[in-house]
């Protein structure tokens, strides 16, 4: 800007992450030497006393987070959960989720900037985070369904946050989510087993569009799109911003075009293992970093055959035919489980709540894992086939299966 002899010029400073900064500029004029420019105002170089001071702070709305696993079934064990990818914490007071879509009627999430959205019947819900829930960095949160209390039963871990009171008088009871509308939960709310979507996303609660923050779309044996998906495109919406004009969405993924992960069975989870997002377009979409995020190719993102590990990361399953088979006494227990004995048996079980049943088991005794065999609904020992005598089993921590014990003569 020219101003006599105090001319002033604007630049641009471009940072990598929040945090604060010092900052100087430097300018050439036709050619001529950098000359450096700092708070002094004089033309003696640059002193990192007189740099200017820069505070960037990243606003709660701007931060990507992922969808990490969901459960559908049993309903007991339903839950969806996301993680944090990000440097720094997230605060989730203006994030949503929501399964609340519904084709035929023209019911879809992102008219809840119009006080609709759905969700409240039908199983389906549009639940917003409670005030001032933080996620860390790194961190992993879950969503039960169907409650605290009977997720616990299942997992044996608490949830983050639970979708409506359960009203067990559960003594470490969990936040609820809120309500993205009036009754847009109420009081119920879960997955499809079959084909649906799950969708988290940004709005602040002004603005005429909400941000897509993940968008998970699952099909019962196929990667082909369900009648649960979303499409944007041309969709014109008038929030409760001040003024009537409408604001036109950004070109989602058609819905022939969009990929669904494949859904899970009984004793498994629809889990993430591509924290990259696989293929999916990262500009001119309408997601929370401008990516669309319709397109992630979920079927090669997402995997179908993965036990349930709520709050923590997702663990490579071995191989088929392939166990898991420790000395007893060596030490290969899961994380967080011991064995003592008294003389004349073993005491086996969690740190936290040891069973007071001795059992008398012969030293350096063979564990092995088990799985639920669907068909015939009872659980098959990976050791019995070596002619073992089976003994009871215990529940593991933190999964759908048992810890199933064989003792087997020497040779």
């Amino acid at each position: 800007m020219d101003q006599g002899n105090n001319d002033e010029f604007m630049g641009t400073l471009t940072v990598p992450t929040s945090g604060s900064y010092d900052y100087a500029y430097r300018y050439s004029w036709n050619g001529a030497p950098w000359l450096y420019a700092d708070l002094d105002g004089t033309n003696n170089g640059y002193d990192p006393a007189q740099a200017g001071d820069l505070t960037v702070q990243v606003l709660a709305g701007t931060k990507k987070l992922l969808i990490t696993e969901i459960v559908v079934t049993p309903t007991a064990g339903e839950f969806v959960e996301f993680y944090n990818p990000n440097p720094d914490s997230v605060d989730l007071s203006d994030y949503y989720v929501t399964d609340a879509t519904h084709a035929s009627s023209g019911t879809y999430y992102y008219q809840v900037v119009e006080g609709g959205g759905g969700g409240g019947t039908y199983s389906d819900f549009n639940a917003r985070f409670p005030d001032g829930a933080m996620i860390a960095p790194g961190e992993y949160q879950t969503i039960a369904l169907d409650g605290d209390s009977i997720f616990f039963d299942e997992y044996g871990v608490l949830p983050t946050y639970e979708l409506y009171e359960d009203s067990t008088n559960f003594a470490n009871d969990v936040p609820d989510m809120r309500e993205a509308v009036p009754g847009s939960i109420n009081g119920q709310g879960g997955l499809t087993n079959g084909d649906e979507v799950v969708i988290m996303y940004y709005w602040d609660g002004a603005s005429d569009l909400v941000k897509d923050v993940d968008y998970l779309l699952y099909n019962s044996g196929s990667p082909v799109p369900n009648n649960e998906a979303v499409d944007k495109t041309g969709v014109a919406i008038d929030g409760p911003d001040p003024g009537t004009d409408s604001t036109m969405y950004l070109p989602d993924t058609p819905i022939a075009n969009q990929v669904s992960a494949v859904n899970h069975g009984y004793g498994f989870s629809v889990h993430r293992t591509d924290f990259a997002e696989g293929t999916q377009v990262m500009t001119g979409g309408n997601g929370i970093t401008g990516a669309d995020e319709t397109s992630e190719d979920l079927n090669n993102t997402f995997t179908n055959n993965s036990v349930p590990s709520p709050n923590a990361p997702w663990q490579e399953p071995l191989p088929p035919g392939v166990f898991l088979m420790e000395d007893f006494e060596g030490g290969g227990l899961p994380t967080g489980w011991a064995a003592t004995s008294n003389g004349v048996g073993w005491l086996i079980g969690d740190s936290a709540s040891l069973s007071s049943t001795y059992w008398l088991i012969p030293d350096h005794t063979i564990f092995g894992g088990r799985r639920r065999n669907l068909d015939q609904g009872r659980f098959i020992d990976a050791g019995s086939r070596l002619g073992g005598v089976r003994l009871r089993s215990v529940r593991l921590r933190r999964c759908r299966s048992r810890l199933g014990l064989d003792c087997f003569p020497c040779r």
